[in-house]
């Protein structure tokens, strides 16, 4: 239990939280013609044409800018488009730079021989640099919208236009993924599980402060990718990091845990927003994305409840040795280290 703590501690200093790069696909057909629309990390794009060689160098704005030609034949080459098995024509790549610092928009556009019935897409951006990389993406045609997902293992997204709708919910499996892939590489998420979970062998205690994580994170996270809720991304990752601290604090200061399940709370209300990023924009009033959130969000609980399920029961068998204190002393210390450094990395650019 401590070897793994240990470990799981020292790999995270050196990772960033939200491992998954994201992108956001938007692809609307119109007859022959194919607008698709991405909005990319800059510091992705950055380190994809060889701007910068860590994701922690610094990034001015002017650099992008005038490395538009770069990015637009990157892009270019790695997004291909065929209608009825029929290769369409790429346009120029249109470069938008307003959105920086925060997110990169980049605008291709193809023209097929004729309307299509089928699409294919095929998708190969920053697989190269990243294997869980993912994009979330929204289709449109004809007034109907379906959500799908592109990664290393699935980079090929195909749809019968004459019955999209049909094919909608049929991404839910893979939103539910993309969830459980989300918690379980998300280091700082899992240290402020396990935080809570060795503070107490109670099981009404457990079952309280998963119980309130689980409900704060989930109402952050739908009002967050509905886009009823927004904070700067950088705020929120450091007030993440100091949730995560100040739990392996309180474990360690022997402080009364009386109201842990409302700090819980609290917290997990910040996490969602951290969960909501992944989803960034995929919102809208739709059915559809709403069901593509669920299905994100019930793969995040799956995830969340998998730990628990490793790490109380190794807890138990700690505490036949009298072992369980120390545990939790050694593992909260860990965990302090870790988050301490993650706020300083998020709020002051480490």
């Amino acid at each position: 239990m401590l070897a793994w703590v240990a470990w799981l501690g020292v790999t995270a200093i050196d990772a960033q939280a939200h491992v998954t790069s994201t992108s956001l696909s938007h692809v609307v057909v119109d007859g022959a013609n194919v607008d698709y629309r991405l909005d990319l990390n800059p510091v992705d794009v950055a380190m994809a044409i060889g701007l910068i060689q860590d994701a922690g160098d610094p990034l001015p704005a002017e650099l992008l800018e005038a490395n538009q030609a770069p990015i637009a034949e990157y892009l270019e080459m790695r997004v291909t488009v065929y209608g009825d098995g029929a290769f369409c024509e790429p346009g120029p790549v249109r470069i938008e730079t307003a959105g920086l610092p925060e997110r990169l928009r980049a605008g291709l556009t193809f023209t097929c021989p004729s309307a299509p019935r089928k699409l294919l897409i095929q998708y190969m951006v920053f697989f190269e640099l990243d294997a869980h990389h993912v994009s979330i993406g929204r289709l449109e045609s004809g007034g109907v919208k379906a959500d799908f997902l592109l990664s290393a293992d699935n980079s090929e997204f195909e749809a019968d236009l004459t019955s999209l709708a049909e094919r909608a919910w049929a991404q839910a499996g893979r939103f539910l993924l993309l969830g459980l892939e989300h918690i379980l590489i998300g280091y700082d998420h899992i240290l402020f599980l396990i935080g809570l979970i060795v503070a107490s062998l109670r099981f009404r205690y457990l079952i309280s402060v998963v119980t309130m994580f689980t409900l704060a994170h989930t109402i952050t996270l739908l009002l967050a990718a509905l886009g009823y809720v927004a904070l700067p991304g950088r705020l929120v990752e450091s007030v993440i990091a100091l949730s995560i601290a100040y739990i392996a604090l309180e474990n360690l200061m022997g402080w009364g845990m009386r109201y842990r399940w409302a700090i819980t709370f609290g917290f997990g209300l910040v996490h969602g927003l951290g969960f909501a990023s992944v989803l960034a924009e995929l919102a809208g009033e739709q059915e559809i994305a709403v069901g593509s959130l669920f299905s994100f969000n019930a793969g995040v609980e799956v995830g969340q409840l998998a730990i628990v399920c490793v790490v109380y029961p190794l807890l138990l068998l700690m505490a036949r040795f009298k072992l369980q204190v120390r545990v939790m002393q050694v593992t909260s210390a860990v965990i302090l280290v870790v988050a301490l450094f993650w706020f300083g990395e998020r709020a002051f650019a480490w």
